[in-house]
């Protein structure tokens, strides 16, 4: 895994952070705590830090309810006709 895989996230006040990773085996997401010293070597390793509109941008939630079991088995559905894209800019209308 190189310093660009990595998401480091710095709180100015306090030094410390969260950062952020892909795991490479199962391709989850990870979020660790931060200390100043693992913030430091992160930076020293190469790893660039968030800024803080970065961070919030990234935590825009769409408006709207949220996704049902119903809709992603409608979607999977949509999904096997051939003009299925064509549908679903249909529907957002």
């Amino acid at each position: 895994m190189d310093a660009r895989s990595i998401l480091l996230q710095v709180e100015q006040e306090s030094g410390e952070g969260t950062y952020s990773f892909d795991c490479p085996t199962c391709e989850l997401p990870v979020e660790k705590p931060a200390d100043r010293k693992i913030v430091l070597l992160l930076m020293s390793a190469g790893v660039e830090v968030m800024e803080p509109q970065e961070v919030a941008s990234s935590e825009i939630r769409p408006s709207g309810p949220p996704l049902t079991s119903d809709d992603l088995i409608d979607f999977h559905f949509l999904l096997q006709r051939d003009d299925w894209f064509d549908q679903l800019v249909a529907d957002a209308r």
